[in-house]
């Protein structure tokens, strides 16, 4: 099925800065190409019967209207709803009859419920910008003016009857002659500049009137309303800026997967001319012609909704004239956006207020809500802001409560309007586009999907835009989020990556990577602060749902490919090799907070968790040069005496013996027999000196590893062993075994009795004779011949004297005792020293 060819039915843009165009074709001397005020009432006196004839037509509309109005709000609640109803379905009709202009003010009406009963915003929602076509022979002769060729020299084929009639123009189908493409071609309506020019003069007398006159209109700015509209109208007529517009959206697409927009043929545009290409594809809505090209409703559906959370949050532009015929999915199942004459751009104050809008919402802030909702200029700064928190309580708690509770996002904005219809305020006109696009676009799904809720598909990917966008203003707003009353709250932050989980265009390797070199970086000291500030706090304050949060993002990362392990560590290296970073790692470990979670004080601790460790370093590559900075680095913090490092050894040893730990210990096994060499050298020459330190006894974490090598989740650990006793071979340096490093890092700590050989022999030895370590048994017989010299075979006899010796006093004790535990008990094991 073959696209309708893109209508020229554009609303109100709202105001941009028109792109640099070149000069166009004479118009009367009365129009010129931008809306101005000042030249109106020449307008008006230029026309003169025309004027007149004007005013009489419009002023048997507007009388009537008025009058039918004023008795509607008069009639009882039961009746007044229906009434008005009826009266705007009547008014609609009779817009489309007064022309352009007036049909731009019926679409305008359908997004401002501060300015009419929300009947009037339901009934001018359907507002169809469809009018007979003008004369084809009217559209040849513009082509061929404007474009200074005759249609046959441009045009192999052109179709001499319109595909689509609209207000600003009608459409053609043709085909270029010079490159044989299929293209649309958009033709303005002859005599439009003048009669909107005309009908916005008038317009404005009667605006001035009912300004003049405050109770006429509640207090409204119905003139400078009208200047707005006036000026967006006028910049909606010219093509070429409609051009530059659709040129600015195809870019902030082009990385984007799932989204195209027709290519403009510049060569070929003029101000009342706009020549693209045809696209071939099926309505948005059409499941079976979705079906034929292999595209679910359900995929082009979040697509469209992360399109729009992309154009409000991350590009500050958007498409405000999102409806079904400016939607459609071509043949590679792309969602095509056209008919870019309505637009709108966000300043970047009003972006951050749309994410504090976000932001507030997700963390329940309803109070705050309310605020943002005044900074927006969406309620009156006299508005009654208490009386308006339960109200936003009421209906943020339906959107994010269960699912047949939940309200759309159209039932939303109706409760609103019916509350903004009765305070002197008005909504400002870029807000108003905005809720306009979204209630369109759910509207459109419902026809198929009911059950759908744009904020179900719209939070998780607001949620990774505010991750990942680069933009300062944006990652120093959620920097402010992230602190409450001077107090650092890192659980909003897992609230926030557990929304972003629920996004499966969401990856683990654009957002950690980015958010480490932040918190490494100057800028980050903010946070890095408040990291440090929570360990000091004395009461953690646990958090379930940001608990969910970080467990989702862990599992998420375990999933994700496409990060390595280098991302985190060098900035992280970068970071503690500065004194700066140096001075941050001593400060940290002298706070007992840090301690908190790995002691189950704030609501975690070495448990479980459900979250998947180990697939954090499955597949995780590490270079040879960051290994030599992590070694380095390493060797520095033990050198440091300032370093209490004594708690990290003992909560490693605890946290590696949890069920999460013992699958993380297992998955490190497994990827470092994908590359040995990783363990060998001089990461145990850093065990040895850690060992030799006098202020570290790392024996706990030392008894862990020996455990659990010798358990089930060893086994990865095994098979290493068996590779660092096997026989070297012809060209690998002589000195391949790791007994010696091995025996190195242990001597100190078995030779001053911090560590018992009981505690590493039996576990080995016990293991060595089972099944599991038949192997390794037969290559420690094939070549202990050969190792026997470089053994310290003194020291091994003098520690198992020791262990002799302690074991024949604990029998001797025993059998003098009635507790044959308690003279162990009370020495508290250090027989061994």
């Amino acid at each position: 099925m073959d696209f309708r060819a893109p209508i020229g039915k554009n609303a109100i843009v709202i105001p941009l800065a028109p792109p640099a165009v070149t000069a166009p074709a004479p118009l009367p001397p009365t129009v010129g190409l931008t809306y101005d005020p000042l030249v109106l009432p020449g307008v008006l006196q230029a026309a003169g019967g025309q004027a007149w004839r004007r005013r009489w037509r419009l002023a048997r509309v507007l009388l009537s209207f008025t009058a039918g109005f004023w008795l509607d709000g008069r009639q009882p609640p039961a009746r007044r709803e229906a009434r008005q109803r009826a009266r705007a379905a009547w008014l609609k009709g009779h817009l489309v009859e007064l022309g352009a202009t007036f049909v731009k003010i019926g679409q305008v009406l359908s997004t401002r419920p501060d300015l009419v009963p929300l009947p009037y915003v339901e009934e001018m929602a359907s507002l169809q910008d469809q009018v007979p076509p003008f004369d084809s022979t009217e559209a040849r002769a513009i082509i061929e003016a404007e474009l200074g060729q005759p249609i046959d020299a441009l045009f192999s084929v052109f179709n001499p009857y319109p595909i689509a009639a609209a207000s600003i123009g009608q459409v053609y189908k043709a085909r270029l002659r010079d490159l044989g493409l299929d293209v649309v071609v958009k033709v303005q309506r002859p005599g439009l500049l003048p009669v909107m020019q005309l009908d916005l003069a008038i317009l404005r007398q009667l605006t001035a009137f009912v300004d003049r006159h405050p109770k006429l209109g509640r207090g409204m700015p119905y003139t400078a309303i009208l200047d707005e509209f006036g000026h967006s109208l006028f910049v909606q007529a010219d093509y070429r800026t409609e051009a530059a517009f659709a040129e600015r959206f195809r870019g902030n697409f082009s990385r984007f997967p799932g989204v195209a927009t027709p290519r403009i043929h510049h060569g070929l545009t003029t101000s009342r001319v706009m020549v693209m290409d045809f696209v071939d594809g099926v309505k948005p809505t059409d499941l079976v012609g979705l079906a034929d090209a292999g595209v679910s409703f359900q995929d082009i559906v979040r697509i469209g909704v992360r399109a729009t959370i992309k154009q409000l949050l991350e590009d500050g532009f958007f498409h405000a004239d999102v409806h079904p015929g400016n939607l459609f999915v071509d043949r590679q199942g792309q969602l095509v956006y056209i008919d870019f004459g309505m637009v709108g751009e966000l300043s970047p104050f009003v972006q951050e207020k749309i994410v504090d809008v976000f932001l507030h919402s997700v963390h329940r802030q309803y109070a705050a809500l309310v605020d943002d909702f005044i900074a927006l200029e969406f309620l009156s700064p006299h508005v009654d802001r208490e009386a308006l928190v339960p109200v936003a309580e009421h209906i943020f708690t339906s959107q994010y409560g269960e699912r047949g509770e939940r309200l759309t996002v159209k039932e939303v904005f109706a409760s609103v309007s019916r509350v903004l219809y009765e305070y002197p305020f008005r909504i400002p006109e870029k807000i108003a586009f905005i809720l306009r696009t979204i209630i369109t676009l759910e509207g459109i799904i419902h026809q198929i999907w009911p059950d759908f809720r744009f904020l179900e598909v719209a939070t998780p990917y607001a949620a990774k835009i505010l991750l990942t966008d680069a933009k300062a203003n944006i990652r120093e707003k959620l920097v402010d989020e992230l602190f409450v009353a001077g107090k650092f709250r890192p659980d909003r932050l897992g609230k926030l990556f557990g929304a972003a989980s629920r996004e499966p265009t969401f990856k683990f390797g654009e957002v950690t990577p980015a958010v480490i070199r932040y918190l490494t970086a100057p800028e980050g000291r903010r946070v890095r602060e408040g990291l440090l500030s929570v360990l000091t706090d004395q009461v953690a304050v646990p958090d379930e749902a940001a608990g969910a949060g970080w467990g989702a993002y862990v599992a998420l990362a375990a999933q994700d490919p496409a990060w390595s392990l280098d991302e985190l560590l060098v900035p992280l290296l970068e970071f503690l090799e500065t004194p700066e970073g140096r001075d941050y790692v001593r400060r940290a470990l002298a706070v007992p907070g840090l301690w908190r979670l790995a002691d189950g004080q704030g609501g975690a601790g070495p448990r479980d968790g459900g979250l998947a460790w180990d697939g954090l370093l499955t597949g995780r590559p590490l270079s040879s040069e960051t290994r030599q900075r992590l070694m380095a680095q390493l060797e520095a913090l033990l050198s440091d005496p300032q370093l209490a490092l004594q708690p990290v050894v003992e909560r490693l040893a605890l946290l590696l013996d949890s069920p999460a730990g013992r699958r993380w210990f297992e998955a490190l096994g497994q990827r470092l027999l994908l590359a040995p060499e990783s363990f060998e050298g001089r990461f145990l020459e850093v065990v040895a000196q850690a060992a030799a330190n006098p202020h570290l006894d790392i024996s706990p974490l030392v008894r862990t590893f020996f455990r659990l090598a010798t358990s089930p989740e060893g086994k990865p650990w095994q098979t290493l062993l068996l590779h660092w006793f096997r026989r070297p071979t012809d060209g690998e340096a002589e000195e391949r075994s790791q007994l010696e490093p091995l025996w190195r890092a242990l001597q100190p700590l078995l030779a001053d009795g911090r560590l018992r050989v009981s505690e590493v022999a039996f576990p080995t030895l016990g293991w060595l004779f089972s099944e599991d370590g038949e192997a390794v048994r037969g290559e420690v017989l094939s070549s202990l011949r050969e190792r026997l010299p470089s053994v310290d075979w003194g020291g091994v006899a003098q520690g198992l004297w020791r262990a002799a010796g302690q074991t024949f006093r604990r029998w001797r004790d025993a059998l003098g005792r009635d507790d044959p535990g308690g003279p162990d008990r009370e020495r508290g094991g250090t027989d061994d020293a």
